[in-house]
């Protein structure tokens, strides 16, 4: 997964509710992740215990300017398609979405680019064993 700081690209006047996903959207959550068409509100220490990339990033403070927030939550910019991020959110969040029925093969792209996300191999053994 491509996460790269905030930048222009980022306009402060989203949509929110037009660009969020229902199913991966917690209200309680205290993070936001965007890609070009959507918005992902999640938990932080979950994500973080889950990929390594994320408790890397979300060791450091942000930066004390330039920050898009929205509800007091940081939105943190990805740079990888919606389907893929979408994907990967829900096998963190929505355990018995990939567990009880398998996974359709057309998301294998996606998976095999965001598995270095997670230091351990049980997203792929559940996904594909």
């Amino acid at each position: 997964m491509h996460v790269f700081p905030q930048d222009t690209d980022i306009v402060p006047s989203v949509n929110f509710h037009e660009l969020r996903r229902d199913d991966v959207w917690f209200d309680d959550g205290n993070l936001i992740l965007q890609t070009d068409d959507a918005l992902f509100r999640v938990y932080s220490g979950l994500l973080a215990a889950r990929s390594s990339v994320f408790k890397d990033m979300l060791a450091f403070p942000p930066p004390p300017e330039g920050n898009l927030t929205h509800d007091n939550c940081p939105v943190v910019r990805i740079y990888d398609s919606t389907k893929d991020v979408h994907f990967f959110l829900n096998a963190i969040f929505n355990s018995d979405n990939h567990s009880t029925i398998g996974i359709d093969l057309s998301h294998a792209p996606g998976i095999l680019n965001l598995l270095p996300l997670r230091q351990n191999s049980s997203l792929w053994q559940e996904c594909f064993v």
